[in-house]
């Protein structure tokens, strides 16, 4: 197998490219696209090279690193995006975790099926959560699992400590609030990079969220990590139709609740999902409100006597869950 651009692509943007010979803080001298200088390359400290010069050694050393994956004992099960995700890590720590057999990577690699946690932990090779190591790692695993360029999901934390009490797929056409919103390259205040800032009322669209330490993040396509305090719109959980829900600034949203949005009213559980494609009674009498398949409530569909046979029939929508799973 060879790395596609996809895979060099993400070794670049990890390694990122110098001209001059440097130290990389473990001894190693380093120049282009993190090739270690060897002996034969004829450079020394603060010696430069040529950008042409810089991607024929980027090619050989991804040459190098493709010989030892190609050497596993499944590389013909290996789907394209797990080998190119396999190639980062190898040009980045070298290929022990490939020609090893007693190395965590090569004995979840050499399984029949794969198991996320096993693969994840051979992946863990973060040289004591260094940050940005932390963020390779865990753009070669989206990679690996999911053929994504972009760290969608995260699989590896900062810290053993930090506590990840939700994580999902979701889609969201989300508008900012506030001025001078930051974007990041991890969920963290601390730790993620800013990679922009979105201004009040700009849209997005949000395919993961994360509750991380309590704090909760929505990841925008093509983007980054925003906070969940500065964004509103509708959310579809595990793209789902039946778990709609709605975040207000300041991860606010609506629970056990009627409210009007965009002139339109909606009920929500307790579970702060929304009802959908059923007849709710009222709050006091005996009427029952329609609302349709978006969840909006119909006033000429209301009823004293609902079709219990056809229909879902909610008694009391301040205890019932929306969601039936």
């Amino acid at each position: 197998m060879k790395a596609s651009n996809k895979a060099k692509k993400l070794i670049k943007k990890f390694e990122k490219y110098r001209n001059d010979v440097y130290d990389d803080g473990y001894g190693n001298l380093t120049v282009g696209y993190g090739h270690k200088v060897e002996s034969s390359d004829n450079l020394k400290l603060g010696d430069t090279i040529s950008k042409s010069r810089a991607e024929e050694l980027f090619e050989a050393d991804i040459a190098e690193a493709e010989s030892y994956v190609n050497k596993l004992p499944k590389i013909a099960s290996l789907k394209q995006c797990e080998f190119e995700a396999i190639i980062s890590l190898v040009f980045n720590v070298g290929p022990e975790h490939v020609v090893d057999k007693n190395n965590d990577l090569y004995k979840a690699l050499n399984k029949n099926t794969f198991v996320e946690a096993e693969i994840v932990k051979g992946f863990t090779y973060t040289m004591g959560k260094n940050v940005h190591l932390v963020k390779r790692r865990n753009a070669e695993l989206n990679m690996f699992f999911n053929a994504y360029e972009e760290t969608v999901k995260i699989y590896i934390t900062m810290s053993d400590s930090d506590e990840i009490t939700t994580q999902i797929d979701v889609t969201a056409q989300l508008t900012v609030q506030g001025s001078n919103v930051s974007v990041r390259d991890y969920c963290d205040t601390t730790d993620g990079d800013i990679l922009e800032k979105l201004s009040d009322g700009d849209k997005a669209t949000a395919i993961n969220r994360i509750i991380i330490n309590k704090e909760p993040w929505f990841y925008l396509q093509g983007k980054g990590w925003i906070h969940g305090d500065y964004v509103q719109g509708w959310v579809k959980d595990y793209n789902d139709n039946n778990r709609w829900w709605y975040v207000e600034k300041n991860y606010q949203y609506p629970v056990a609740t009627w409210k009007t949005i965009n002139g339109e009213d909606y009920c929500f559980g307790k579970d702060g999902y929304l009802f959908v494609y059923c007849y709710i009674k009222a709050a006091s009498g005996n009427l029952y409100y329609w609302v349709n398949d978006d969840g909006v409530w119909l006033e000429a569909d209301n009823t004293t006597n609902p079709d219990r046979n056809k229909y879902r029939v909610v008694e009391n929508y301040t205890t019932e869950n929306a969601y039936r799973g």
